[in-house]
């Protein structure tokens, strides 16, 4: 199948891209270390499996192996973008299991630690299904309009494109690492402004 060019400004373009190419790398490296996390605590996350009830006693083990695996593997190819539009699609997938079974529990009123892989314990709450959600649009989004700026194996192409403007990906690249960078030093002063005494 053909994909179509939806960009044609020059400026909107780049703009595109930039985002496009920033959420990639935010999302790959929030796989990477939620699934670093689990890995470095099995014993955490299997309880936390276990909590959730949906999965059979007998496979807990396995699962709580192979989703760490899973997303830190899927984080780095679609980091240095390798087939980033099949991954983007499988951890698009994986996010909505996981949103199924947070709702299946909090319909059932229970409470415990979300197993999320953060540095804390986080009890289950719709905030989860919520951010889970805006990150598989995310991920279904990337996996529709696939970018051809850092990416080592394309793969199928999607249905739409977003070609890499005019002077190549690097000026893409930097661009997105400043987004990233400054969207990092704003949520660090709004934690730091939390923490002020007197503050909301």
């Amino acid at each position: 199948m053909t994909s179509v060019a939806l960009v044609h400004s020059t400026g909107f373009l780049a703009i595109t891209a930039s985002a496009l190419l920033a959420t990639r790398i935010v999302i790959a490296v929030t796989f990477i270390r939620a699934g670093v996390t689990k890995l470095m605590d099995l014993a955490d996350f299997r309880l936390a499996i276990t909590n959730y009830d949906i999965v059979p006693a007998g496979m807990v083990k396995i699962v709580a192996l192979a989703v760490p695996a899973m997303e830190v593997t899927a984080g780095i190819l679609l980091l240095f973008g390798v087939v980033p539009g099949a991954v983007a699609a499988l951890l698009a997938a994986l996010l909505t299991a996981f949103s199924v079974a947070l709702i299946i529990n909090l319909a059932r009123g229970r409470e415990f630690d979300c197993g999320c892989g953060g540095t804390a314990p986080q009890v289950i709450s719709w905030r989860h299904v919520i951010k889970n959600g805006a990150l598989a649009v995310y991920l279904v989004v990337i996996a529709l309009f696939p970018l051809s700026v850092l990416v080592f194996a394309a793969g199928p192409e999607g249905p739409f494109s977003v070609p890499a403007p005019q002077g190549g990906g690097l000026p893409v690249l930097l661009t997105s690492l400043l987004c990233i960078l400054l969207a990092s030093l704003l949520r660090a002063a709004s934690t730091v402004r939390r923490s002020l005494p007197g503050q909301p």
